[in-house]
């Protein structure tokens, strides 16, 4: 009897603390990744956080600095916690990828078949888009049986933990080298934090498939698999690929190496130092079609774009560089940049040598070959313009329309800007531009379209008033382009921001998903932009296998009565 009393009083003081933590703890503000909305562990992080939480800052410091510079050449700085998702997480975010990729990829063959697309996106849109990424051009010369582009999508989990995009990355993404090496660094730095930890997913094999998948499509069949490199290289990270896929089999030519890449009216080939033509059947291609192939009709202008926004992030002398950030702006309107012009800027302000090597290194009819589809590759030319932020809002609409049959597993963000159609002319909408200096910035986040790296990004809530109005002369002189989303505060890991990027190969026929995502991370207290080069690290993300299903309070009483009994 006593000892049903005791149980019995052990149940109701469990019930009103679990009641009392449920109902009358404060909403939380956003997805913390260790802890749980009543402040536990998350089951997935028990084995590892109970031998962090012990760690000094001291030690945590030293394995940064150490992961540097041993394994990321001085790069980047790897947070010392990893980021544990379950099983079922990586597949709900692989799946949700996979839809998003096949989407763009149907959206993209309908376009370059030349089928009527306004259905999908409004036509007006489109030609901005396009307009902005440089690629009109190409229309007309893809084939859309042959296309094929590395994805990336930035992805986070709003206070709900659903999975939200925040960006469509396409093309030349980064992290593709990071994923083993951040797995490396941590074993090899802090072996006690995974020991016992049984992590399912395995960083190399994205890379494996993507090799046995590059020899089934290879064109010519038997035909070597080759990867092409060409400056300029934002950090070490294509050091790292060339490690990675150099062990697989792969052959890596760039500039420097004494085989050259060429082409011909049949395809590509390898030119040996000894003078013997071998066919090449397919091409991992690691970097921009306008660095390749610059002085191709539809590249020169992005080439010139892609050099000026190199120019003008470096820290200039005062009145130096004027004129080329003068030509870099696009037309408010139709979002163009005028090409010729920039060059002449570029050259005039004395970086034509810049833009020259590029042109005399260059690989020509390496881009025609490509888009015909006379070699294979990962990376077809004309894709870039689907990372395009203004794009990114009628994503969504084209996972519905394409997939009709499906739940889509990943969202967009709501997306607007301060356009208004009147009279059938797009004006600015005042009202909207009203609301922005009467606090209703801190609920959104402002974008220019075609911005990388953070760059044309500001952060409502973390905005102080000189921002702001700032802010106000660019939309009112960009009001047809700045994106306007509502902020979602990013998950949290201890007192970092952070997101993932799913590392995707889409090919014509099937998508290959990374099972280890490439994971960043800032201070809380920063400008809010996940972004490496702005106080940002690398985390290391594992996967383990879906814990049990904790049992609540009542429960536990229930099974503990039961056993006694």
């Amino acid at each position: 009897m006593r000892l049903r009393v005791r149980t019995n009083l052990f149940c109701v003081l469990a019930f009103a603390l679990h009641s009392t933590a449920v109902w009358s703890k404060e909403p939380p503000l956003y997805y913390d990744e260790v802890f749980d909305e009543k402040g536990i562990v998350r089951p997935q992080y028990k084995e590892i956080y109970s031998k962090y939480r012990k760690k000094s800052e001291k030690a945590k410091n030293q394995f940064m600095v150490t992961a540097r510079v041993e394994q990321f050449s001085g790069d980047n700085l790897l947070d010392p916690l990893p980021r544990i998702l379950t099983e079922s997480e990586l597949l709900t975010l692989k799946k949700g990828v996979e839809q998003r990729a096949t989407a763009l990829r149907m959206f993209l063959m309908e376009y370059y078949s030349g089928k009527d697309t306004t259905n999908l996106i409004p036509k007006d849109v489109l030609d901005r888009v396009l307009a902005r990424s440089g690629e009109e051009g190409l229309f007309g010369k893809i084939n859309p049986e042959t296309i094929s582009f590395p994805y990336g999508p930035d992805i986070i989990r709003d206070v709900n933990g659903n999975w939200k995009v925040i960006e469509d990355n396409s093309g030349y993404i980064g992290g593709v080298g990071d994923l083993p090496i951040a797995r490396e660094a941590m074993i090899k730095g802090q072996p006690d934090l995974l020991k016992g930890v049984d992590l399912i997913n395995d960083p190399l094999e994205f890379y494996k498939i993507q090799v046995e998948r590059a020899k089934q499509r290879a064109h010519p069949q038997g035909g070597r698999i080759v990867m092409y490199m060409s400056a300029p290289y934002p950090d070490r990270e294509d050091i790292r690929i060339k490690q990675i896929y150099r062990k697989l089999g792969v052959e890596i030519i760039t500039q420097n190496t004494k085989d050259k890449l060429i082409t011909n009216s049949q395809g590509a080939f390898i030119k040996r130092a000894s003078g013997r033509i071998e066919p090449i059947g397919f091409i991992f291609l690691n970097q921009e079609h306008s660095y390749v192939n610059g002085s191709h009709p539809s590249l020169r202008g992005i080439l010139a774009k892609n050099i000026a926004a190199h120019i003008i992030e470096e820290d200039l002398p005062e009145g130096e560089g004027l004129e080329i950030r003068n030509a870099a702006l696009p037309d408010p309107i139709t979002g163009k940049i005028n090409g010729v012009a920039l060059e002449a800027a570029i050259r005039k302000e004395g970086y034509g040598s810049t833009m020259d090597h590029y042109l005399k290194d260059e690989i020509s009819g390496l881009v025609d070959a490509m888009a015909s589809g006379k070699v294979a590759t990962n990376y077809s030319p004309g894709v870039d313009f689907i990372g395009d932020k203004e794009f990114y809002s009628y994503v969504d609409r084209m996972v519905q329309y394409y997939l009709p049959n499906e739940v889509p597993l990943l969202t967009s963000i709501r997306t607007r800007s301060f356009s208004k159609s009147k009279s059938g002319s797009i004006e600015l909408d005042g009202i909207s531009l009203q609301k922005l200096f009467e606090g209703e910035h801190k609920k959104l986040v402002f974008k220019i379209p075609d911005g990388r790296g953070g760059k044309g990004v500001w952060i409502g809530p973390k905005m102080n008033q000189g921002e702001i109005r700032e802010l106000e002369k660019i939309i009112v002189e960009n009001y047809k382009q700045i994106q306007v989303v509502d902020f979602i505060h990013l998950p949290v890991l201890e007192d970092r921001l952070v997101d993932l990027r799913m590392i995707t190969d889409v090919g014509p026929k099937s998508v290959n998903v990374a099972n280890t995502p490439w994971g960043r991370g800032i201070p809380i207290q920063g400008n809010g932009k996940v972004n490496i080069s702005d106080q940002g690290r690398e985390v290391m993300i594992g996967v383990v296998k879906d814990p049990p299903r904790s049992k609540t309070p009542i429960l536990s009483c229930i099974a503990l009565r039961l056993r006694k009994k």
